[in-house]
């Protein structure tokens, strides 16, 4: 219910992002990539395989869902 300013990020022209436990997750100029919240270190996104432009993922729990065309996949990770 209540929260606390912390910090300010600036990231423009994103085609994708997303919070999932202490990463930002996003998509810019095709690239995947991830930015520690705590540390503000910024690393590529690690994928189970490469990704074609247009493709869309989403992270949830301790899952990954890539969707490619008209076929979601689904990996698992701990």
């Amino acid at each position: 219910v209540y929260g606390q300013y912390s910090r300010n990020l600036s990231l423009t022209n994103l085609d994708w992002f997303q919070v999932f436990r202490n990463q930002l997750l996003y998509v810019k100029d095709q690239k995947y990539l991830s930015i520690d919240t705590r540390t503000l270190v910024t690393k590529p996104l690690s994928v189970p395989r490469e990704l074609k432009p247009g493709t869309q993922i989403q992270m949830q729990q301790d899952r990954m869902y890539i969707l490619d065309g008209d076929a979601i996949e689904v990996y698992q990770f701990e």
